[in-house]
């Protein structure tokens, strides 16, 4: 389904909010030029991409570039992209006594992470699926309307953690 909301077609209907996210990210990083310091680009760009996967799987600006508020979902993704990573290297990590202390040592920031885009989710099921050019408005007509009674089991939540851990 994603492939759908990343097509030539959609992503240049997408591309003047990923324009305008590009435009931030260049603003921000000449404003750390002034000095003579040289710049670390990784929180940025991580920072930048957290932002335009926000606005094209849901229509929602998460601002962290210019707002702390929502950085936090950096440091979940972080985490669980982390675990995910050692159990494929290691599947023999993945005994219980050895994965329930490691996946504790991730789980706040992944659930709150996680509670954050159920939220963001909600959200976008109130508004009409056509207001603004996201993953949900490209799928939704391609999803079972009683998927939406638990967002945690439908398809549009495991798209988004998708394009979530891949942005």
């Amino acid at each position: 389904m994603v492939g759908a909301a990343i097509n030539d077609r959609s992503m240049q209907k997408f591309e003047p909010t990923m324009t305008k996210e590009i435009n931030v990210f260049l603003q921000q990083l000449l404003l750390s030029c002034r000095d003579s310091k040289t710049v670390n680009m990784t929180g940025r760009l991580k920072r930048l991409g957290i932002d335009i996967v926000g606005h094209l799987a849901y229509g929602h600006p998460h601002n962290t570039q210019t707002d702390k508020r929502f950085r936090f979902l950096i440091g979940g993704l972080r985490a669980a992209n982390y675990h995910h990573n050692v159990m494929m290297q290691f599947p023999s990590l993945s005994q219980p006594w050895i994965i329930y202390p490691l996946k504790l040592l991730s789980l706040r920031q992944q659930q709150k992470g996680l509670a954050k885009l159920e939220k963001l989710i909600q959200q976008r099921l109130s508004q009409d699926r056509h207001s603004q050019h996201d993953l949900y408005s490209v799928v939704a007509q391609e999803i079972e309307p009683q998927e939406f009674t638990d967002i945690r089991l439908s398809e549009i939540w495991t798209e988004a953690i998708f394009l979530y851990a891949a942005g």
